[in-house]
């Protein structure tokens, strides 16, 4: 998961939605009213967290109404996009039709389009191309067979794909789009990606892209994993320090479970407690108590100074004017705990401060 600066993600994660060839557009505007209701109820923070659709093509300018209408937070793309801006292309889908219907996102070289429709990667880029043009953000899918994993070669394979779909991309363009991995060998095989899987081949892709461009290129472009992602395994994978996201396939389709992962971070803290009994520590929240405690401690110790503690007093040797005009060992007390109290309040400030400046993750 990435890191956060001032409690914040420093990229912003991404949960995206690919409804593939399911729900027609009466389907589709209950659903996202289901969703988007689900997630009111837990207060979900769309700017912590963003939230993206991909509906069928025949939904969109339904899906765009409602949205449009309810004023609702939800962000929305198409599926695939031509590489051709417009002409004799039946069935193609132009990016500007995409943009004009108030798509963010559109998906390129999803694996579907690759094995189903032989995409080439030549292809691929061109798709890539023309979602920029269409001031669209790509998210480009790669990932590799079961055959090219067994062989050992899927680092090379991916980085590949990668590469060939990125020719020609300013380094700006490439900060701006998303990289969603698919381990296309683990969907109905039988065979089992593991956060370890998916970090793996995330790192990588970040690397290549440092190489390819420069370190603060790859830092600001997000990263997502595609492979059969449920509510019960989000947390799992959202912990890993390289991925940004997720991209769910069918549970994408129930408006209750997608809620779920949308709320992964509701999931890592559950997670955490399930398994160690016990909840994580925030050291910024036990400060902030131990701050108040310091706090109103220190007003009542320069009360007793100003002889107006009350019974407070009576922890120093007296009243308040006869325990500490008579006893000079009370007063001496009282002022080594003022100053005390002083310097541990200045302390848990500087220290508040710079965790906040900092981390973000405490």
């Amino acid at each position: 998961m990435t890191a956060k600066t001032d409690g914040v993600y420093d990229r912003t994660p991404l949960i995206a939605g690919n409804w593939k060839m399911h729900m027609d557009h009466f389907q589709a505007v209950s659903l996202v009213q289901k969703l988007s209701w689900t997630l009111a109820d837990h207060d979900h923070d769309f700017g912590r967290v963003q939230v993206a659709i991909f509906p069928p093509f025949t939904d969109l300018r339904s899906v765009q109404t409602l949205i449009m209408a309810d004023k609702l937070d939800l962000t929305y793309g198409g599926q695939d996009v031509s590489q051709y801006d417009s002409g004799a292309y039946t069935g193609d889908i132009s990016g500007d039709f995409l943009r004009k219907l108030g798509c963010t996102y559109v998906l390129v070289g999803h694996s579907e389009r690759r094995t189903l429709h032989a995409e080439s990667d030549k292809t691929v880029n061109a798709k890539l191309q023309a979602a920029v043009r269409h001031e669209l953000t790509p998210i480009l899918c790669v990932g590799e067979g079961l055959e090219t994993r067994t062989a050992g070669e899927h680092i090379d394979f991916t980085m590949h794909q990668l590469r060939a779909a990125l020719k020609g991309l300013s380094a700006e363009e490439v900060a701006n789009l998303v990289v969603a991995y698919e381990p296309v060998w683990a969907i109905g095989t039988g065979e089992v990606a593991g956060p370890g899987d998916a970090q793996e081949m995330s790192a990588a892709l970040r690397q290549e892209i440092a190489t390819l461009y420069d370190s603060e290129t790859a830092n600001a472009t997000r990263v997502l994993y595609g492979g059969s992602v449920k509510a019960d395994n989000v947390a799992t994978i959202m912990r890993e320090r390289d991925i940004d996201g997720v991209l769910v396939g069918g549970a994408s389709l129930d408006d209750e479970q997608f809620a779920s992962i949308v709320r992964f971070e509701h999931h890592l803290l559950t997670d955490y407690t399930t398994k160690t009994g016990k909840y994580p520590l925030n050291f910024e929240l036990v400060l902030q108590i131990i701050l108040v405690i310091v706090s109103v401690s220190l007003v009542f110790a320069i009360l007793l100074h100003k002889g107006r503690g009350g019974g407070m007093s009576d922890m120093f040797g007296g009243g308040v004017t006869s325990g500490l005009s008579s006893s000079g060992v009370a007063e001496r007390n009282l002022n080594r705990l003022t100053v005390t109290l002083a310097l541990l309040w200045g302390g848990i400030i500087v220290a508040l401060g710079l965790m906040s400046r900092f981390s973000g993750d405490f």
